[in-house]
């Protein structure tokens, strides 16, 4: 008899002792590196629970289990709106985050696997309007990322590739009207690459190999006049360069000597 009420104890105190770690103040908690990984303590013993941090209305909350994030996780706004969302397993992040701001409106929606992004990612505006979407791999951006003006239009859209740039990127004015198109390779500016006026003029007309000016770099004024036409080649200038006023007429003209070549 003597025995079970010993055991009985034992286990009462035992419940007791976990209730105690069940919910735990922030500030009561500390993080510590063992064994090559942080684990979250409170008093001293690995948690287990959840911890939390109160305005006076809930600023955070989040599970624990053997010292890791596991579990639900999110935080607030005073005024009480959500946050953030997530979801932590084995101390990482993992399945679907999201974001809001203030006023309950969705700021950010995304997937991660292991603390590391991956599938579609969309960002918006406050106004609702979406400001970025596009999808990641393993951390890296893959497919067509295309970003916006907080108006809906297309502000910049390209294509990546395990990370790295491939195809054509194409920038735009707010009004719509094309800023600039260049191709790209494995990350690398890779033959044209033109750039314009909010109204559409050409402003820059350019030829690259390896990320380097290679051929024909041409400037015009905003009235579509040439302001100069140089050459390079490997990023380097060699050979003649013309210069023009804002009429056309000739301003200087300059034969740049270059042994490399």
């Amino acid at each position: 008899m003597t025995n079970r009420l010993a055991i009985l104890f034992f286990v009462t105190s035992l419940c007791n002792f976990v209730y105690s770690q069940g919910r735990v103040n922030i500030s009561e908690i500390e993080e510590r590196l063992v064994g090559g990984e942080s684990l979250i303590f409170t008093q001293n013993t690995v948690l287990n629970g959840t911890v939390y941090e109160n305005y006076q209305t809930p600023k955070l909350t989040y599970s624990v289990k053997d010292g890791k994030k596991e579990g639900p996780y999110t935080s607030y706004y005073k005024n009480g709106q959500i946050h953030k969302n997530a979801f932590f397993k084995n101390n990482k992040l993992n399945g679907l985050y999201v974001e809001y701001y203030n006023n309950g409106q969705l700021k950010v929606s995304t997937l991660f696997t292991d603390n590391k992004y991956n599938g579609p990612y969309e960002e918006y505006y406050a106004n609702g309007q979406v400001k970025i979407k596009g999808k990641l791999i393993n951390g890296k951006y893959d497919g067509k990322l295309v970003k916006y003006y907080d108006n809906g239009q297309v502000k910049r859209q390209l294509v990546f590739e395990n990370g790295l740039q491939n195809g054509t990127l194409e920038e735009f004015y707010e009004n719509g009207q094309l800023k600039n198109r260049t191709d790209y390779v494995d990350g690398k500016i890779e033959g044209l690459r033109e750039k314009y006026y909010p109204d559409g003029t050409l402003y820059v007309r350019a030829f690259y190999k390896n990320n380097l000016e290679n051929g024909t770099f041409e400037k015009f004024y905003e009235n579509g006049q040439i302001e100069f036409k140089r050459n390079f080649k490997n990023g380097i200038q060699y050979g003649d360069s013309e210069e023009y006023y804002n009429d056309g007429q000739p301003k200087v003209r300059k034969i740049l000597v270059n042994t490399d070549y």
